[in-house]
């Protein structure tokens, strides 16, 4: 039997998308996390991760690099309301080739089961129309960022400490931590973790 997460929902929302994600990919055991650090300690391999679209770009960015290290076959942009165009920009850099973000219409439920049977991509009609947008986002600060400024983005913006950050990476001395968790404040030009929260 397979095995389906859905990631970063409340859980009262994630035990109501059960239906939609049992559809989605037929019968099979589903599982549930809240959290990245749930997502990243998880024991299991999952065979689909269901991802929250709708997450703050930054978490749905760092979401979206744990699961690819934790599943087998599809990750899957989920959402139940709109999705900002930043959110969009995200899935399609990272080649979520399944995006659903309208779950009133059987149709559009259909076509992604079909999508996902025949291993080809299913992008929901509003997404497909800001995808062929020449939507330009290199000014902005996040994407210059390198993947370990990114992580560390993640951790002030989760309130996490630069101690978990350096421990959680394996960094040997703190000030190697330090030094990509400063050039994140310095990129932003802010000079504390409550000045880079404050613009967001």
């Amino acid at each position: 039997m397979k095995k389906v997460l859905i990631y970063g929902f409340p859980q009262n929302q994630a035990v109501f998308l059960t239906p939609t994600v049992n559809f989605l990919f037929g019968n099979c055991r589903i599982f549930f996390a809240g959290t990245t650090d749930e997502l990243k300690n998880s024991p299991e391999q999952f065979d689909s991760i269901c991802i929250n679209a709708s997450l703050h770009f930054w978490q749905l960015d760092f979401a979206i690099s744990l699961a690819k290290k934790n599943v087998k076959e599809h990750i899957l942009g989920l959402s139940q309301v709109s999705v900002s165009q930043k959110n969009l920009e995200l899935l399609f850099q990272h080649g979520i080739r399944h995006i659903l973000i309208n779950l009133k219409h059987q149709d559009e439920l259909i076509h992604c089961k079909k999508a996902i049977e025949t291993n080809t991509s299913y992008h929901s009609k509003g997404s497909i129309i800001l995808k062929n947008k020449n939507y330009e986002s290199n000014s902005d600060i996040y994407n210059k960022l390198s993947d370990k400024q990114k992580s560390a983005f993640h951790y002030m913006m989760s309130g996490k400490s630069l101690k978990e950050f350096r421990t959680d990476f394996g960094f040997k001395a703190l000030s190697t931590a330090s030094t990509h968790w400063n050039l994140v404040l310095k990129k932003y030009q802010v000079h504390s973790v409550i000045q880079l929260r404050n613009k967001y």
